[in-house]
């Protein structure tokens, strides 16, 4: 599925490599296209959504798999180690390490900060890693070298929230 925003009964047309879907926005600019499933791929491809005069397109977007890295100050722990950090008791340093290497465009990386605009989805390297949360990055990375897809991450960790704001609805419910 696709979906967003729009005009009320604005016609809106979403275009992903070879496949086409249709939708017109509800009495309250609400729409939802359904595109046909597709495997996984590491070929980029253009992604189009067209609304009345409006148009979004997107270059080289991948297929695969996408992971939310949220949470409280163990997530937010970042690939850029503050002074504040303490360095590894044991081995390398392994997110100074791979902030190091060149692009990996097997796997991308969006960060979302507390302040200030997003920069969109990036291929993981030394300019788009730094404020990514290390614990995902490399859960993320393992997976990337396990399955062999395009693996994205979505870092939005906040230290110092309540438990509460990361359960659905903010309620614990047990059985």
């Amino acid at each position: 599925p696709v979906w967003g925003k729009a005009a009320p009964k604005t016609k809106v047309t979403v275009t992903f490599g070879k496949f086409k879907a249709k939708a017109v926005a509800d009495g309250k600019g609400h729409w939802q296209a359904m595109l046909p499933s597709q495997k996984a791929s590491f070929e980029g491809c253009v992604f189009t959504v067209k609304a009345g005069k409006q148009q979004l397109t997107l270059d080289n977007v991948v297929v695969g798999e996408v992971w939310v890295a949220a949470g409280q100050s163990n997530m937010e722990y970042t690939m850029k180690k503050y002074r504040t950090y303490q360095k590894p008791y044991k081995g390398k340093d392994l997110a100074a390490e791979e902030l190091t290497k060149s692009e990996n465009t097997k796997i991308r990386v969006f960060t979302c900060p507390r302040k200030g605009n997003d920069t969109g989805w990036n291929n993981a390297n030394s300019e788009s890693l730094p404020m990514v949360s290390a614990p995902g990055y490399f859960c993320v990375r393992h997976l990337q070298d396990s399955l062999q897809v395009p693996v994205g991450i979505i870092s939005t960790a906040v230290g110092g929230t309540m438990v509460e704001t990361w359960r659905k609805g903010g309620e614990c419910t047990t059985k």
